[in-house]
């Protein structure tokens, strides 16, 4: 993440930094931003983050700016949602499994995601090379943790023979 802020002070800033806590309240990182515009006394200071090993989940961001009299202010920046694992999907049914070329099927799917939700589910029959398509959400949540059941409608292709849906 890139940390980006824009302090001012009379006597002149001397160190700005940025906490990165976990949802539980501990600091996981501080991060030291360098004044890269500016003056100390109204500058723009910067830096990047990187999350490496810290878990999936809510963070805040809470800044802390001290100037050269010794006084510090600690403002909350705002919060970050990490999320580095994939949501889980299956395939439900492919109804009917034996079909002709230009017929029916029916894909039916299965999805959750433990911490941001899920958003899309898309299908394509590999075998004709079909470009991803969206389904359509028919039961379930969207939400983080919760499952979702997702359907479409294809049109079976040539050529004939076994087909892979993903």
């Amino acid at each position: 993440i890139t940390i980006t802020k824009t302090v001012t002070d009379a006597t002149g800033v001397t160190s700005v930094s940025a906490d990165v806590k976990n949802s539980g309240g501990s600091t996981v990182a501080t991060v030291p931003l360098t004044l890269v515009t500016g003056t100390a006394q109204s500058g723009t200071w910067n830096a990047t983050f990187a999350f490496t090993i810290e878990p999936d989940g809510m963070y805040t961001i809470v800044d802390t700016a001290s100037d050269a009299s010794g006084n510090s202010v600690v403002l909350p920046d705002g919060q970050i949602l990490l999320d580095r694992t994939a949501p889980t999907t299956s395939i439900v049914s492919i109804i009917p499994a034996l079909v002709k070329s230009g017929d029916g099927v029916t894909v039916t799917a299965s999805a959750t995601d433990t911490t941001s939700g899920i958003s899309t589910v898309t299908s394509r029959d590999v075998t004709a090379g079909e470009l991803d398509t969206a389904l359509t959400q028919i039961s379930g949540s969207t939400l983080a943790g919760q499952s979702s059941t997702w359907q479409r409608m294809f049109t079976a292709q040539s050529p004939e023979g076994l087909h892979t849906i993903n």
